[in-house]
């Protein structure tokens, strides 16, 4: 009996530690910022894709968003006091996700160890935003790295691993996908990719790799979350990198049919804050000053 109740206590324990708990608030325990946490923030920056990531003093811009609001990254990047980058990550060549990290680059202000993509040197995008960033990285002296598929990274106590299709698909089902694991709490950062990446992944990776307390919606919500996909994550919370108004009644639709419990954020809408002990997140946004 002794040993069915020890069994049964560890079950509760493994259970207790798989559900992370989120609160949407900024009022954070008292010694929040004296544990050691990471904090990602899905910048404002309107359609278009820019998270920084900060953990053990290490920081790392997921895409810049589009060049048109790179005041916006600045200025979060400086709230934040970035003034070293050990990884800017390119999920892929598109104005909207690469034109901010070529602005930053150029601006001399920030060092940067490295610029990380899913691209060839030799890559030639239509709009030549690839060039301008592979230009960036020459001339300011900044190693240029290929990430491959189910590469392992780190950033202070996170653990990253890049998901990648390597189908000729084009730039957005290439996109790199990024799952961030910090203590027993993730997020995954989709890039673009589309419904034929998303059953590929479901069918290539095992279950727990994808499983996620926080996902970005892919294609700033433009297009819809394969049920499959939506359920192999299991995301409590799901953000979208847009304004809540220029997203279709369609993805809202298919949101309130598959998953109804999820709870979505736009941070389109102001930027959004969330940070976790490993434990518990917490999650909140800015007010939209626009």
């Amino acid at each position: 009996m002794k040993k069915f109740l020890a069994f049964l206590l560890c079950c509760w324990m493994l259970l207790g530690s798989a559900c992370a708990e989120i609160y949407y608030t900024s009022e954070v325990p008292e010694d929040w910022y004296q544990r050691d946490i990471l904090k990602v923030t899905a910048i404002d920056v309107d359609r278009s894709d820019a998270m920084l990531l900060e953990c053990g003093g290490e920081f790392m811009l997921v895409d810049g968003g589009s060049g048109h609001f790179r005041d916006r990254l600045y200025a979060a990047v400086d709230a934040a006091g970035v003034k070293k980058f050990k990884y800017l990550f390119s999920t892929h060549s598109d104005n909207d996700h690469v034109h901010g990290l070529i602005y930053l680059m150029n601006s001399g202000k920030y060092e940067v160890e490295t610029f990380t993509t899913i691209n060839k040197k030799t890559y030639r995008d239509d709009a030549g935003y690839h060039v301008k960033a592979l230009r960036a990285t020459e001339r300011h002296g900044i190693p240029y790295y290929i990430v491959s598929d189910r590469e392992a990274l780190t950033l202070g106590g996170a653990d990253l691993t890049v998901l990648r299709c390597m189908e000729s698909w084009g730039q957005n089902a290439r996109s790199a996908v990024l799952m961030v694991q910090f203590g027993e709490r993730r997020i995954l950062l989709t890039g673009d990719i589309d419904y034929r990446v998303m059953e590929q992944f479901v069918d290539k990776y095992d279950d727990d790799m994808l499983h996620a307390d926080i996902m970005k919606a892919p294609h700033h919500g433009l297009a819809t979350i394969k049920e499959r996909f939506l359920e192999t994550v299991g995301a409590e919370m799901i953000f979208i990198p847009n304004m809540k108004k220029k997203v279709p009644a369609k993805f809202h639709n298919h949101m309130k049919k598959n998953a109804p419990d999820t709870k979505l954020m736009y941070n389109g809408d102001g930027s959004l804050h969330m940070e976790t002990d490993g434990v518990d997140w917490y999650v909140w946004q800015d007010k939209d000053t626009k």
